[in-house]
């Protein structure tokens, strides 16, 4: 199993050192010349030949490593590696690699302003941050495989997690512990966006399924179809559904939950499933359905019907996007005038 490590690192880190993998189009879908942004940013910063190897850019004295860029290059190449890199022109690649500095430089500036402050981050907290995102992962081996896909020593790993951290607490104490929502935005948001709060009529089901490609032979689908048949059998003689899906079901994923496949609304299965789940009553069982994945014994164990979602039902969910959003937004701005205010040299060749 393999794990990217933005989802392991501090939120703030996270989003502003490994980036967002939306900034990568295939060629010809939104590819376009640099922003008018990035424009005026890299012309505000001393575009100078490197005088010292293994740095890409210095902000206000202190350096961006070749090696921290490439880390946050990590899943862009690999992207573009798994879409080939045709996929990807020359000017989306540069697009990408300013971003990526950017945002580095970003951190850097909103690190110096977090030290300034006079925030510090325990190690004890460093560790137990530490030790949260490895437990994660299923192994000592995995974790270590996902490490070293970013060039990091649990070491370097750790420092990358204290600069998050202590970047979060900043923004925690600037910007988090000082923005309200008030009740009128969250309304306003409400009524403003009435197709949000539409739920749709969900079922929930289990499923008995014999595996069979579409594509197989007569015979094939005569030995899976006999199989379904018999545990269809079996269930009309009074066999216990989840019993009989932990012991016969090749489906994997659910199989040892009963066949178990929760809540779902229309569009989120195949037609013939979902027109045959939709079609029973809560307690029924249908007959053998036939789907391009083999054969099917469906159990609707649940209904709930379409209906509007209240403002007293999603105001707190309201509330809390608005909130975020107002933060990334102010923290977005503060950033920008840290970067205008900042001494900058760039030595990445574009």
């Amino acid at each position: 199993m393999q794990y990217n490590l933005r989802s392991l690192l501090p939120a703030v880190l996270s989003s502003l050192i490994l980036l967002s993998s939306a900034a990568i189009a295939p060629a010809g879908e939104g590819a376009t010349t640099a922003t008018t942004s990035n424009k005026d940013t890299a012309a505000s910063a001393k575009i100078a030949s490197n005088p010292n190897a293994g740095n890409v850019a210095s902000v206000n004295g202190a350096t961006i490593t070749q090696a921290r860029f490439d880390s946050a290059m990590t899943p862009y190449q690999q992207q573009i590696a798994a879409m080939g890199e045709e996929a990807v022109t020359v000017e989306q690649l540069t697009q990408i690699k300013t971003k990526v500095l950017e945002n580095l430089i970003g951190t850097e500036l909103l690190y110096q302003e977090s030290l300034k402050s006079g925030l510090k981050v325990e190690e004890k907290e460093v560790n137990a941050t530490f030790d949260e995102q490895k437990a994660q992962f299923a192994s000592e081996v995995e974790f270590k495989e996902a490490l070293k896909q970013y060039n990091f020593s649990d070491s370097a790993f750790k420092d990358q997690i204290k600069v998050g951290l202590i970047i979060q607490h900043f923004i925690d104490k600037k910007f988090t512990e000082t923005t309200t929502i008030s009740d009128e935005e969250v309304k306003k948001y409400y009524d403003e966006n009435p197709s949000y709060f539409q739920e749709p009529e969900q079922v929930k089901a289990s499923h008995i399924m014999i595996m069979v490609d579409s594509s197989a032979d007569k015979a094939k689908k005569d030995e899976a179809k006999k199989k379904i048949d018999h545990a269809l059998q079996r269930i009309k003689a009074g066999a216990d559904f989840a019993t009989l899906a932990k012991e016969v079901s090749e489906d994997t994923y659910t199989k040892d939950n009963g066949g178990d496949l929760d809540y779902f609304y229309k569009g989120q299965m195949v037609q013939a499933f979902e027109d045959a789940a939709f079609s029973l009553k809560p307690g029924e069982t249908s007959n053998v359905v036939e789907t391009e994945y083999g054969y099917h014994i469906i159990k609707v164990t649940g209904k709930k019907e379409a209906k509007t979602i209240t403002l007293a039902e999603s105001k707190e969910e309201i509330r809390t996007g608005l909130k975020s959003n107002k933060i990334n937004s102010d923290v977005s701005s503060y950033v920008t005038d840290l970067r205008a205010k900042a001494a900058v040299e760039i030595y990445l060749a574009q």
